[in-house]
């Protein structure tokens, strides 16, 4: 199903992208925080891995994360352990090499 893996049916999808459109297309700038449970990124991190892709797919011609891209991403872990630093989780999401599909 077309828009974000949820059961809510096609009406709201599309009117999630048209809505996203018009947001996109009369922004001059934009920020996207993602938001993300420590867990998501545990073992195959298969759920984040979905998120991730269907997020970097609304960019045009996008092959990885780019400079330009990860400009304007902050992303926010949740439930984090406190014995897991900033570089820990930096090293945690590349090695899911996550690029644009």
């Amino acid at each position: 199903m077309p828009g974000y893996h949820d059961t809510y049916g096609c009406f709201r999808a599309v009117s999630n992208i048209l809505f996203t459109q018009k947001i996109f297309s009369q922004a001059k700038n934009i920020k996207f925080v993602i938001v993300t449970d420590y867990s998501w990124l545990r073992d195959t991190a298969l759920s984040f891995k979905i998120t991730m892709k269907s997020f970097l797919n609304t960019f045009k011609n996008v092959n990885t994360i780019d400079e330009e891209i990860a400009s304007c991403i902050c992303m926010v872990v949740t439930k984090c352990p406190s014995n897991v630093d900033r570089n820990t989780l930096i090293g945690l999401i590349q090695e899911l090499n996550i690029g644009h599909t």
